[in-house]
């Protein structure tokens, strides 16, 4: 076997993983949101009908049913075909937008197309490249393989720096996401993180860098 089709097999096996893992036991967040904290005030005399409430938005330049996306789902590996299929159904069935999974395995195997890339189609949909491995030229050929209306970048320093197949490869990844928010143009960058919120700082250094929006739901 090729080093490259080693490489491919190893990235389905491990997309394959995420969903074992978190189907299983012990995957739920056990610290708090800080939403707990908050609390609405009631108002008795709303002055509205609620039938007159409308939670359309427009998002990227794309009209959205609601200000709702599921995001980075997997993708890569059979098992997610099935998932993907149901959460793209639902996604444009209900007007919210939608990200797929890492286009890692499908650079390095476009036949795993169809495991991302199903027949219905939100109205907002967004293909998904760990910073990492994103490039400008990696970028297009993602958006260009699955027809996708954006790209999120996700970072993620500290599960590369972990997981014992990980590219903790970090030097340089705010200048290429900068390079790929200027070649992708008009087409939206938005960069997220998977899991511990983004300091400030880096807020700033995004914007500065181009995105079009930041996700913190992680």
């Amino acid at each position: 076997m090729a080093i490259n089709e080693a490489g491919a097999a190893s990235n389905q096996r491990r997309k394959g993983d995420h969903l074992r893992i978190a189907a299983g036991p012990g995957v739920g967040h056990r610290a708090g949101t800080g939403l707990e904290a908050v609390r609405l005030r009631h108002r008795a005399l709303p002055e509205s009908d609620l039938a007159s409430i409308d939670l359309a938005t427009d998002l990227l330049g794309h009209q959205l049913a609601a200000p709702l996306i599921v995001s980075a789902m997997t993708g890569g590996t059979q098992e997610a075909a099935s998932i993907n299929d149901r959460l793209a159904r639902a996604a444009a069935g209900t007007g919210v937008g939608m990200v797929l999974g890492s286009g890692r395995a499908l650079l390095e195997d476009p036949d795993l197309r169809e495991t991302y890339r199903l027949a219905a189609r939100p109205p907002l949909l967004l293909g998904n490249l760990g910073a990492a491995q994103v490039t400008p030229e990696r970028a297009l050929r993602v958006i260009d393989l699955l027809d996708l209306d954006g790209l999120s970048v996700h970072l993620n320093p500290l599960q590369e720096a972990v997981q014992p197949e990980g590219q903790p490869r970090f030097r340089g990844v705010l200048a290429r996401i900068a390079a790929t928010v200027e070649r992708l143009a008009p087409v939206p960058v938005v960069v997220k993180e998977v899991g511990f919120g983004l300091d400030p700082e880096d807020v700033r250094r995004l914007h500065q860098a181009g995105v079009a929006a930041v996700d913190v739901a992680g």
